[in-house]
């Protein structure tokens, strides 16, 4: 592994992705662990609210898993500050099945070596059905993604094969492997893509190629996005030169940091830059 990377480097899909987005993003973020200047948005408490009140809701979930009573969960959805975390709970109460089939792992993390390279991933939930596998994930953003944007995002690749790589290094077999989405924004139609062995084994030449050229660059390599428009969401835009202020359509910003306002309540996704 290139020297300048932190040791050690564990990839994820959200490193993978800030790569993609910006070479120059990754950089700051996860090797100079550098903190932004920019402001995120113009209304930066609404911003920070709807980040809180979607790990509050990812919490209330994750112990509906773990056994805790429907009732008692409910009235602590109900007294939570903000009024969402109850309409989502109740939504996702009403519309997710309350018993499910076979193992159940609530915010399971799972790590895997590809390449050489540590490749990790932490679900909200898997199940494992008599060889069928399922991931969910929640999600609770203003916006709701088209499908197709969805599954070409890291999250949507790095998920089902860290847990295909996974069982292939228990040997254990499967017969299916899908991933499903559940949006507060329309809690009766998840999004749901189902892996082949074509897909994974095209996900896993994609994702070790990326993290091998990761690895390859010096730090003069790391060069900023040529797509302008991306960086008046970027919150290190101040460094490049590239805008101080927000940009002016805040539901633009959340829209654009989908995966991330949405992320688990336990994957904090500025932990990896503190300094």
């Amino acid at each position: 592994m290139a020297h300048f990377l932190p040791l050690p480097f564990i990839f994820t899909q959200s490193n993978l992705q800030s790569f993609l987005n910006c070479p120059y993003q990754f950089y700051l973020r996860y090797v100079l662990h550098f903190q932004w200047p920019a402001a995120q948005a113009r209304d930066l408490l609404q911003f920070e609210a709807d980040r809180l009140a979607g790990a509050r809701f990812h919490q209330l979930v994750h112990q509906l898993f773990l056994g805790v009573s429907l009732p008692k969960l409910s009235q602590m959805a109900k007294n939570d500050p903000d009024s969402r975390v109850a309409s989502w709970f109740e939504a996702f109460t009403t519309t997710f099945p309350q018993t499910l089939p076979g193992e159940l792992f609530p915010e399971y993390t799972l790590g895997v070596t590809l390449g050489g390279q540590e490749l990790t991933a932490k679900y909200d939930l898997l199940q494992c059905d008599s060889g069928h596998f399922t991931i969910y994930d929640w999600k609770t953003s203003r916006r709701q993604p088209s499908k197709t944007w969805l599954a070409g995002q890291m999250q949507s690749r790095v998920f089902p094969l860290v847990l295909a790589l996974h069982l292939d290094e228990i040997n254990q077999p499967f017969t299916e492997l899908r991933m499903v989405y559940w949006e507060a924004a329309q809690p009766e139609r998840p999004y749901i893509f189902k892996s082949t062995a074509q897909t994974l084994a095209d996900d896993q030449a994609y994702i070790l190629a990326l993290m091998q050229k990761i690895n390859r660059l010096s730090p003069a390599d790391f060069h900023k996005t040529e797509d302008i428009q991306r960086c008046q969401y970027c919150r290190y835009r101040s460094y490049c030169n590239r805008g101080t202020q927000p940009p002016e359509d805040d539901e633009a910003f959340i829209e654009a940091h989908y995966l991330e306002l949405a992320a688990e309540p336990e994957e904090d996704i500025f932990e990896d830059e503190i300094a």
